[in-house]
């Protein structure tokens, strides 16, 4: 279950990017290897909450903004990954 505040999302400028995710997530293919399933996606006074298959590592922008830049291996591992999933 990933949960957000709504109050945090505008005041981070993210609400056109938390919609795309939803969006892109509802529409996929529950087969497609390289995004998570979304089950349900719901909200109440003060969250959104996206129901979704659990994936160990958690998200690339958590990635990222946890280690705030990537060494040169592991840039070329993700830069990989991305090149295979645009393919």
């Amino acid at each position: 279950l990933k949960s957000m505040k709504k109050e945090m999302m505008v005041m981070k400028n993210q609400v056109g990017h938390v919609k795309a995710e939803r969006d892109v997530l509802a529409t996929a293919d529950d087969n497609n290897r390289w995004l998570t399933v979304l089950h349900y996606s719901f909200t109440d006074e003060s969250h959104l909450y996206m129901v979704m298959e659990f994936m160990r590592g958690g998200d690339f922008a958590h990635i990222l903004e946890e280690l705030t830049a990537f060494d040169e291996e592991v840039a070329k591992f993700y830069i990989a990954e991305l090149v295979l999933a645009l393919e």
